[in-house]
Order: C-alpha cells, then structure tokens, then sequence
C-alpha cells in the first residue's frame, strides 16, 4: 500500500474557472446597462401610484440646494434596466421570509394580505386635536344635510370599514393581539359614529352592517373581502349599493329605478379590483390570489318603471365599487364622483370617464351640488381623521353657511353624557 496526496485541479483548470466566474460575474453587473441601452429585456411592471418626476432645473441654486442631483438620481434609477424585476424579486424575498412585502402589505399564514395603515394600533383616537375636529364635522355635516335638503338634495354619510376590522381573526400577530388589548380605548371612527348619531345625521354604519352579512351569509355567498384584495368585493360592494339605493329612495319620497342582485356569476378568477393588494405588493407570482370568486349581475328590477337617481359621492377609493353598481342599467344618472374632493369622474352611458381636476368657485360649486338629488360623502377608517378632504366646509361655504371649526359645548355635553367618547 502507498502513500499519496489527493489528485489537485490542474494550475490552468483553476485560472479558467476563475476567469468564467469572473465573466459571468461582470455579465450579471451588465444587464441592467444592457437592458436600459437596448431595451432587450421586458420589463415586468409595477403596481402603485408612481410619484411625478422631480423637475430638472440646471441652475447653480438647484446645484447649491442639492435639487439638480435628486432630479438626475431619480431620473437614472427610474431608467434602470430590469429595476422592475428587481424590486418584484426583492418582495418575494421579504414575503416568503417575513410575511410582508413593500410596507405596508401584511400576510397572514392563509395568504390573506392587509394594509398596515387599517391596523389597530394605527386608527386609536390619541390626538384630542383630531378627536375635536371629527365631532366639528359631524355639526357641520348635519347642518349640511338641512341645508341640502332645502334644495331637495338628501344627503348621507357613508362609513367604510376594513378588511382588518372585518376579518380580525385573519390578522396575524403581533397586530392580532392588538385588537383583543383594545378594550377601553377608541379609535377615531368610533368618534365619528358617535359624533354622527349624536347630531343627528343621516348615516350607514357598513362596519356594523358587513358584521351582521358576515354572521348570517351561507357558503354559497362570496366573502365581504377578497383575499388579495384592500376594498370590499364586487359582490359586498352591490349589496351596499342596493341598500343605500332602497333606503335613499325612502328619504327623498321618490321613485328610483333600483336595483338588485340578480345572480352570482361563477368565475375561476378575481373580478375587477378584487386582488389589488396582491398586484399593488409587486411580487414575482400573484397566481395564489387568483382564486374563484362569484361576480354579481347587477340589473334593474323587473317591472321597476321609476325615474334615475342623480347621484354624487365623494369620498375615497371604496366608492368605485358602488358606483359601477349604480352605473348599472341607468340606475344613477348622472352619476359623478369626486375622488378625494380632488378629481371629478362621471359616468356616462354606465363608463367612467377620466379624471378632471377640481377647480370651481363657491358659486360653481352650489351650482355643482344642485344637479343632483342624492349626496353620500364616504370615509374609511383609515381616512377617518381627515374624513370629507375639505367638502363639508367648502360645501357649507358655497351655500353660504359658515363652518364650525369646534364642537358647541351643549353637543360635547350631550355626546359624553351618552357615549365613552372624551377629549
């Protein structure tokens, strides 16, 4: 038996491996240039709200203040090549790893994605300021409401809640535990509730009605959420319709042409909207969300010969749901929504058309308001301290009403005599 030593890689085996390795190291760091130059590769795209791009100002006070660099920055990084896959593949990572992808989407173990900013801890009522402010709009809503309905307008405030106050066993901890340990605080929606039914204005609590649906709806009837989704489903979002519809029409003494569910489509996928969250999360996959979820048929009612409801609804994103409801059959016409008080969208013909920027005077804006016989002013509970974006007061100024900036203190009185809501 001899003795030896293990047969090594020969010295050029080594020198040409490194110099692969290096190659394809080299290779890699060259894609994204290759990409950007050539425009080789496809990109993947990205879901969310992209930022408009800073300015470009070649100034020596642009230089001085840093501006001109940011704007040349920005400019390259959003001209990266393959930054879109990047970004996506970097947010699988964090998902697969940590359960959250690009703040603030959550998941939980089943795949039910949320938003941090409907969490608990997020919404609690620790700012008097706020608290203060909220119960202003609440007098200043009620008093909107009589003056619209001098002009033959009905008005109604429209509470959004979310998948997290919805769902709260679908929260993962730690946020999950935050709800139990709520008890004894309150959250800045509770003291719009509070501050709404203590003034009197005409409202519908969608928290406490998904509740009750959530309690009582068989298996047969597609869920209040969508799991990769942030707003309520198409088929919650018709429910709501219906009811707001059924219900308005009582309150103006009029005969709409309303609507119903007429059946629930089968579909092997989510509908319209329905798995925002998941696209908004920027993932290599979103196959897991794309899962059957029944569609509703939204129609007129049989036999039903009533006029068009002139309908206007202001508020956020949990809107759109219920206006392609009552887009439906000519239901509600004209149908316009003011997105965030900021943009103006109408409906014509049962289409949205695009966004136009707000920009009227008080006159134009009373005249605006006039058009139609039915205003809902919508908030969800993550909008909740900045509830209305300005249209209660800008509303009541165009009518010639001057707002209250405080809550009377008869109401104060009254409301923490009834309620556990206290500045």
């Amino acid at each position: 038996m001899s003795c030896g030593h293990l047969p090594t890689a020969r010295p050029h085996m080594r020198q040409l491996t490194h110099w692969i390795a290096s190659v394809a190291f080299v290779a890699t760091l060259c894609l994204p240039l290759l990409q950007t130059a050539t425009g080789a590769l496809p990109n993947a795209g990205l879901g969310g709200v992209v930022k408009p791009m800073p300015t470009l100002d070649p100034s020596i006070a642009a230089w001085n203040e840093g501006t001109l660099q940011h704007a040349v920055e920005e400019g390259l990084r959003r001209h990266l090549g393959l930054r879109d896959w990047m970004i996506r593949a970097d947010n699988e990572l964090r998902m697969q790893a940590f359960g959250s992808a690009k703040r603030p989407i959550l998941a939980n173990e089943d795949g039910w994605l949320l938003e941090e900013g409907y969490l608990p801890t997020k919404i609690l009522a620790r700012e008097s300021g706020i608290v203060d402010e909220l119960l202003a709009r609440a007098c200043n809503l009620r008093r909107l409401q009589d003056a619209l309905s001098e002009h033959g307008v009905q008005l109604a405030v429209v509470i959004s809640p979310s998948k997290v106050w919805t769902y709260p066993e679908r929260v993962a901890s730690p946020h999950g535990d935050a709800i139990a340990a709520m008890t004894g605080s309150y959250t800045y929606p509770e003291v719009l509730r509070a501050g709404l039914d203590e003034s009197g204005v005409r409202h519908f609590d969608f928290g406490s009605i998904f509740r009750e649906w959530k309690a009582t709806d068989g298996s047969d009837v597609p869920p209040l959420f969508p799991r990769g989704g942030i707003h309520w489903s198409n088929h919650a979002s018709a429910r709501a319709a219906v009811l707001i519809q059924d219900a308005m029409e009582k309150v103006a003494q009029a005969d709409f042409r309303s609507i119903e569910i007429a059946r629930i489509a089968k579909s092997n996928k989510p509908g319209g909207g329905e798995d925002d969250l998941a696209l908004l999360a920027n993932l290599l996959d979103t196959t897991t969300w794309q899962e059957p979820i029944g569609q509703p048929i939204v129609q007129a009612r049989a036999n039903d010969q009533g006029k068009p409801m002139a309908t206007l609804l202001v508020g956020t994103s949990f809107l759109w749901g219920i206006a392609r409801a009552f887009a439906c059959d000519g239901a509600c016409d004209p149908l316009t929504v003011w997105y965030y008080f900021k943009s103006e969208f109408r409906y014509v013909d049962g289409k949205q058309g695009k966004g136009v920027a707000m920009k009227w005077t008080p006159a134009e804006l009373k005249e605006q308001l006039l058009r139609y016989e039915v205003i809902l002013v919508e908030g969800n509970e993550s909008a909740t301290p900045g509830f209305g974006q300005g249209f209660v007061e800008a509303a009541l100024e165009a009518l010639g009403i001057v707002p209250l900036k405080q809550p009377e203190p008869e109401f104060l009185h009254r409301l923490t005599q009834r309620t556990r809501v206290t500045r």
